[in-house]
């Protein structure tokens, strides 16, 4: 039997390590899938600025560039010599596609400090966090799509990517533009398949176009033949996804399996490489909305955002090892949009959320022209979306 004064050295000395490793304080503290968060929260010189990505996880397609891009351009800013001569400092969060730890990082960074939040993957991240900016008084910039996060305006709330109902106006003028007139609909089962099936159906008839067969899937699905036997009994003259991967690659593969000859047209959330990846061929003739960022090499030399993009492309490859997306430059245009109001403005929150909303014109980003007012909170237009195809196993602009 153990004596008890040896007992009791035991317990002091597990009081003494524990106590010890409380007090410490590490340099770079991660959350359990590697997201950085920021230990400097006493030092003046750093400019602190919160990010929040689904770096794995169900969106991880579109998560991980934009974490990777994070990453990029702290380095980058910081080479150039920071803000204004400070440091900057991304704490960054993996929210792991799941809407509690999305609300769970964005506490975290508000607790650190930051003076603004940049992230938010899809939207129903977006809308969980957006609750939190909005209580706290925190300027916060999304990274998602849905409308709502925007509409109506929210008072700290903003948005670099294009709206799902500019998408759904840019894939319904494709539509009419070629005499399609009767589709079928099929959208993911969350907030992002919801908002685009809301604006779809509500402009449709704006175009002429009747929604003929209506079906849904969940995100985790590995087949949707069920749902696209259904719809080729009705005949429709094209099918309309509004997903993201992996789910519209199963259903691209599914569409080719079942003889389908007609047009596949996707959401723009499938604008990246890893929906090339997991369709491969089956993918070609494929059509969706999307930013310019994919066809760059197609734009006049006349357009404003040619420049940009194309220094962006060559340096996050050099930096990166492969090209970016258009979730890579969601990624960018928040940061630096957070940036140009720190730069003129400081660090002060409501300073930062007066500067963007009332400052914020003609700026050329990655997505498009931003020109932010007190009634528009996102501020791009559909002249920066454009229609693409999948050709030969690449993005090429779609002409017709």
């Amino acid at each position: 039997m153990i004596k008890k004064p040896f007992q009791m050295m035991i317990l002091v000395l597990i009081l003494l390590m524990a106590a010890c490793s409380n007090s410490a304080k590490p340099t770079d503290v991660t959350n359990e899938e590697g997201a950085s968060e920021n230990t400097e929260e006493g030092s003046t010189d750093v400019i602190k600025i919160g990010f929040i990505s689904d770096a794995t996880g169900l969106a991880s397609s579109q998560g991980k560039p934009e974490m990777d891009t994070a990453e990029y351009l702290e380095a980058k800013i910081n080479e150039d010599g920071g803000i204004n001569g400070k440091k900057v400092k991304l704490i960054k969060y993996d929210s792991e596609s799941d809407e509690t730890s999305a609300v769970l990082g964005m506490k975290k960074l508000i607790n650190q400090n930051v003076s603004i939040v940049v992230g938010g993957t899809i939207t129903g991240s977006s809308l969980a966090i957006l609750e939190i900016a909005q209580k706290e008084k925190v300027p916060y910039i999304s990274l998602a799509a849905g409308s709502e996060i925007v509409k109506p305006v929210k008072e700290y709330v903003f948005k670099v990517v294009h709206n799902s109902d500019l998408m759904i106006e840019q894939t319904l003028k494709s539509l009419n533009e070629n005499n399609i007139q009767k589709v079928a609909w099929m959208n993911i089962n969350d907030a992002y398949g919801e908002d685009g099936y809301k604006h779809f159906k509500e402009m449709a008839p704006d175009y002429g176009v009747e929604i003929i067969a209506e079906e849904i899937f969940e995100g985790s699905d590995t087949s949707v033949i069920p749902q696209l036997s259904k719809i080729k009994l009705k005949k429709p003259d094209a099918i309309v996804v509004w997903t993201r991967p992996p789910s519209g690659s199963v259903v691209s593969k599914d569409f080719k399996q079942l003889g389908f000859n007609i047009p596949l047209v996707h959401s723009y959330g499938m604008a990246n490489q890893a929906y090339l990846d997991q369709a491969g061929a089956i993918a070609n003739g494929n059509l969706l909305a999307s930013g310019k960022i994919l066809i760059s090499e197609n734009l006049p030399d006349s357009d404003p955002q040619k420049k940009i993009i194309e220094d962006f492309i060559k340096d996050h490859k050099e930096k990166l090892g492969y090209p970016p997306t258009n979730f890579s430059g969601y990624s960018y245009d928040g940061i630096m949009l957070g940036i140009e109001a720190i730069k003129n403005v400081g660090t002060d929150r409501n300073a930062i959320r007066d500067y963007i909303e009332n400052n914020i014109k003609d700026f050329v980003g990655i997505t498009g022209v931003f020109n932010i007012t007190p009634e528009d909170h996102s501020g791009l237009s559909l002249d920066s979306i454009v229609m693409i195809e999948v050709k030969d196993g690449n993005w090429a602009l779609y002409n017709k």
